[in-house]
């Protein structure tokens, strides 16, 4: 017999005794099965650093009480329109994008949406046609007037 004969019956034995092998382990598995109570489980969760759902969320809580300073009522209607009516001072440099200058303008708070802003800019076809320079846009300034100051066009009032 020649050296290929050989490594065939290797291979063919060595196939027949994994699946041999796996049927056996199949039929008569050795695997320890122990029964744990809750309270078991709940002891070895501790112990490895776990806590409970309830635990969990009462600390959350004591957190968020200690953190939470609401300001009075009147505190806030002051605050809400000194932030409609803010102007926030814009710099458009050379070379900025569309896209820079709505992450610009998403980031100081005067526009809510950088997608919405930027499909309107590519809708109107002034992708770049802003103009550079520095410009005061009152934070609740819609995007078509807010466009228009940016490209310099006259705003009717």
């Amino acid at each position: 017999m020649g050296k290929k004969g050989k490594i065939v019956y290797l291979i063919l034995g060595l196939g027949i005794g994994v699946i041999l092998t796996n049927i056996l382990h199949s039929l008569y598995p050795i695997v320890k099965y122990v029964d744990l109570s809750d309270d078991m489980i709940i002891e070895r969760s501790k112990e490895l650093g776990m806590v409970s759902l309830k635990e969990s969320i009462n600390t959350n809580l004591e957190k968020e009480k200690e953190e939470v300073v609401v300001p009075p009522i009147e505190e806030k209607e002051i605050i809400e329109e000194i932030l409609e009516e803010a102007e926030i001072e814009v710099v458009i440099k050379s070379g900025e994008s569309l896209t820079q200058i709505a992450k610009k303008l998403f980031e100081l708070g005067i526009i809510d949406n950088e997608k919405e802003f930027i499909q309107l800019g590519k809708n109107k076809k002034l992708s770049t046609k802003f103009i550079v320079g520095t410009y005061k846009i009152k934070t609740n300034t819609d995007y078509d007037t807010i466009m228009d100051i940016l490209t310099r066009k006259e705003i009717e009032k």
